[in-house]
């Protein structure tokens, strides 16, 4: 499935898992995966800035379908605070 190109994310809920247990396995099993990176839109990073006023990250994540890591990591490259 790694080398079908699918994200951790199709893979971790394949095998009921989470993203971090399943990049750490990927990383164990030496294998390379090709995962499709989903850029931020213009209109997500105003949605996120709006949300980062009264929200967790765990429904921000939900509320724009991307991992909570993505979602943290976007809120500390805008210096964003939660």
């Amino acid at each position: 499935m790694v080398e079908e190109g699918k994200s951790i994310r199709e893979l971790a809920l394949h095998f009921k898992r989470g993203t971090g247990a399943m990049r750490w396995k990927i990383k164990a099993l030496k294998l390379t995966p090709r995962l499709k990176r989903r850029l931020w839109k213009p209109e997500e990073i105003n949605k996120l800035r709006e949300m980062a006023k009264d929200k967790k990250i765990r429904e921000m994540a939900v509320l724009l379908n991307r991992p909570k890591d993505s979602v943290r990591k976007k809120l500390q490259e805008l210096k964003l605070q939660v």
